[in-house]
């Protein structure tokens, strides 16, 4: 028999849809967008930034809070913690310094007072090892913060009441068996992938042969394909009871089933990034605190932007449409089919 994969329709799981009761459009309080279900496209997105733009601003700053550890890596990187020596500064200080050593003349003297500097350089204290392990905690809170941050952003997509630190917290705390596992992969991936595409990029400015830049393209290929499924493996995750197997095999379909949503994401996703490097390049103060206050959060309502409404489509939709009643529990997901059918 062939092997295929289908849809199979259901409803939301029983843990969004009792425990947080994310799904309960009836649920009161504030929070409601302007923006209705037929303002689609990109004004539509315009105007959930602007409806939800200080919301967007308090959750960025709980995933930046939640990943501190992430500082104590960068301010590893930063040296202040390392131990400081003096080293040459300059091409051929040995020659130099052995001319120098062979007989001091005016010329010689000359040439060392030009070449012969001396430049400050640093090796790991103890205190940089101990921060470099410190900062691998972020390991351990990267996938929960992604969990809280995407169902706050499908919410907000859905133009749902918001409560941000039941929806961030109660998130983390109801997906963590499945967030940390999760976090782990995808922080290792995204790491390993950007150190290829990075690697080959380098040897193919030095004047790499066919063999490399086929693999720096193979690289990048593969390195948009796994951000375009980010956009999907939370969203999922907190929306369907799915092993992490099948959580990462439904991201790869929706990465490709969903590309005419997923290539716009991508590239505003971009610019978003390019525009904060260029602050920070030329307006420093403000390039270096978007990302505390609006940057991830604009990112991620941009991912789930894109990726909600396909999952609505593709496994919410089709089992309403069937006319049954809304059981009390269920899940979606995509199964291997192997009746022949």
């Amino acid at each position: 028999m062939t092997q295929r994969w289908r849809v199979i329709p259901a409803p939301e799981s029983l843990r969004c849809k009792v425990a947080f009761k994310l799904f309960d459009l009836n649920k009161p309080g504030k929070g409601v967008s302007k923006a209705d279900q037929k303002k689609k496209g990109l004004r539509g997105f315009f105007i959930l930034t602007k409806d939800f733009f200080w919301k967007l601003a308090v959750v960025n700053i709980f995933y930046v809070f939640f990943n501190f550890p992430v500082f104590f890596g960068l301010y590893a990187l930063s040296g202040n913690l390392d131990i400081p020596f003096s080293t040459p500064g300059t091409v051929g200080y040995q020659a130099l310094y052995g001319v120098m050593r062979g007989g001091a003349s005016p010329s010689a003297f000359s040439l060392w007072s030009v070449g012969a500097r001396l430049a400050e350089a640093g090796y790991a204290s103890s205190w940089t090892k101990i921060f470099f392990v410190l900062a691998l905690l972020t390991l351990f809170t990267f996938g929960l913060s992604n969990a809280g941050m995407a169902c706050v952003t499908r919410n907000i997509v859905r133009s749902t009441p918001l409560d941000l630190a039941s929806d961030f917290f109660g998130t983390m705390k109801k997906n963590f068996k499945q967030a940390i596992p999760m976090g782990i992969i995808d922080f290792v991936a995204l790491f390993a992938l950007s150190f290829d595409v990075f690697y080959f990029y380098q040897s193919s400015l030095a004047g790499a042969d066919f063999v490399t830049l086929l693999l720096m393209f193979i690289s990048l290929f593969i390195f948009v394909t796994f951000v375009m499924m980010r956009f999907y493996i939370y969203i999922i995750m907190i929306t369907f009871d799915l092993k992490l197997t099948k959580i990462l095999k439904n991201s790869l379909i929706f990465a490709y089933a969903g590309l005419k949503r997923n290539a716009p994401a991508l590239i505003g996703i971009i610019a978003l990034a390019v525009v904060n490097y260029l602050l920070f390049i030329f307006i420093t103060p403000i390039g270096a605190v978007l990302p505390f206050v609006i940057t991830f959060a604009l990112g991620a309502l941009m991912a789930s932007y894109a990726a909600y409404p396909k999952i609505k489509e593709l496994m919410i939709d089709p089992y309403y449409e069937t006319g049954d009643d809304k059981p009390e529990s269920g899940e979606a997901i995509f199964t291997d089919d192997v009746s022949g059918k």
